[in-house]
């Protein structure tokens, strides 16, 4: 009796241990970041379906609910809905290729909002297929996720940023990129399969001279790139008034001026108010409430060239370029349309990219796009993408990407290549959309 007690005892023992180390798998930190060591897969073990984690445990403040908590969404599918029932808090958008999809949900967040004990969660046709970090993440923390791309239903590609002990929290001195593999079968088994670590170029502390200063005024600087998402159309766009030190523009569906003060390379945004026509989708109201969220708390700017940059917390989150008479445009042309007699929703979104697909290990990069809104209209869509020819090389491979949303969910995408440009490819393309699974 006395040893089957003890037998009991131990296994108990060992059970809590082991429940310890799962529990604590997802946010522990060691003092060497799995980014540095040999690739190992942590998503399945044998033949078991890979676990969902559990979040980390995260005491949040009253006013940061308030302040931070209009960052949370709601799920919009099973897959979602599984993590949230786990105690998740899904926040950022969803990536989604076939039937493969991408999304992150983080525990809790920091005093300025950013996310505290997140992950990136990988599903396939519905079943969990793992995550992209082995352990959760927090803002600013050696090998935090900053981002990832889906470049086809199999490739993967993420971002990690890189402290050493001596990085200011704004400038990692590093960056590893990883690409993984999801091997698909009844049990899907996420892989990652090579790390690249590089170092990333540092900001030059020195303040913007008189005459860099002085480009900033006389031209329309038309954003580019916001965050993580590039832009390829004519808005939205700022110019600044130095005699009035004021600015005005358009962000996408509503004119907006505000005032600014500038000393050196700082700068500071008040007073911005704008129209109050409402977008035509809400991918073009989020992105106009992006924008005139992060001109107010722009706290510098850097010229260089025809490039505008203005830092958020000492990152550049908005980047512009100048847009002169003289700038050479050139264009693909086409339709998007698909087979099913199946009707659009008036609400329905047709999305097109322009791709650069040289590289199949590396992340797609997106040369144009182009949103058009149905509006009740149907199939065949008419497409123009206006590209500059400076930014295409002869012999990289291009292809087109077209998706249709209905109701902000991806309804059709695009599952063949339709390569333009470069290689004897055409400038034209009539692009066949397959429903979404």
């Amino acid at each position: 009796m006395i040893q089957k007690n003890l037998t009991t005892i131990l296994f108990l023992i060992s059970a809590i241990f082991l429940t310890t180390i799962a529990a604590s798998a997802q946010t522990a930190q060691t003092n060497k970041s799995w980014l540095d060591q040999p690739l190992k897969s942590w998503n399945r073990t044998g033949n078991n379906f890979p676990t969902l984690p559990r979040p980390a445990a995260v005491t949040d403040d009253a006013t940061m609910l308030k302040r931070c908590y209009e960052q949370i969404r709601q799920p919009s599918n099973l897959a979602e809905e599984a993590v949230a029932k786990m105690g998740w808090k899904l926040y950022g958008a969803s990536q989604r290729f076939g039937t493969t999809q991408i999304f992150t949900a983080l525990s809790g967040f920091d005093g300025m909002c950013r996310p505290v004990g997140y992950q990136a969660f990988v599903y396939w046709e519905g079943r969990y297929a793992g995550t992209l970090s082995p352990a959760a993440m927090d803002s600013r923390s050696d090998g935090a996720l900053t981002d990832f791309s889906l470049n086809s239903p199999t490739n993967i590609s993420a971002e990690f940023v890189r402290y050493n002990q001596t990085d200011a929290l704004c400038c990692p001195s590093r960056i590893s990129n990883v690409f993984y593999e999801l091997k698909r079968d009844d049990i899907p088994d996420l892989v990652p399969t090579l790390i690249e670590t590089n170092a990333t170029v540092q900001p030059d502390n020195q303040t913007n001279d008189n005459s860099n200063m002085n480009s900033l005024f006389g031209k329309r600087w038309t954003l580019t790139k916001i965050g993580n998402q590039n832009l390829s159309s004519d808005k939205p766009f700022i110019e600044f008034n130095k005699d009035e030190k004021r600015i005005s523009g358009d962000a996408g569906c509503n004119l907006f001026s505000g005032g600014f003060e500038m000393n050196g390379a700082s700068l500071k945004f008040s007073n911005i108010a704008g129209t109050l026509m409402a977008c035509a989708d809400e991918t073009a109201n989020r992105l106009e409430r992006n924008f005139l969220q992060s001109l107010g708390d722009v706290t510098k700017f850097e010229i260089e060239g025809d490039t505008l940059r203005l830092f958020v917390k000492n990152k550049p989150n908005l980047i512009f370029r100048a847009k002169n008479p003289g700038d050479k445009t050139a264009s693909v042309t086409g339709t998007v349309s698909y087979l099913p007699r199946i009707a659009l929703a008036p609400n329905a979104v047709i999305k097109i990219q322009l791709l650069d697909v040289s590289k199949a290990d590396a992340k797609s990069q997106t040369i144009a796009e182009q949103t058009i809104n149905a509006e009740g209209r149907q199939v065949p869509f008419d497409f123009e993408l206006k590209y500059d020819p400076n930014k295409i090389n002869q012999r990289n491979r291009y292809a087109l990407r077209a998706q249709i949303y209905e109701n902000g969910k991806l309804r059709f995408t695009s599952t063949k290549s339709y390569q333009v440009i470069t290689n004897g490819n055409p400038d034209k393309a009539e692009i066949i959309v397959d429903l979404a699974r």
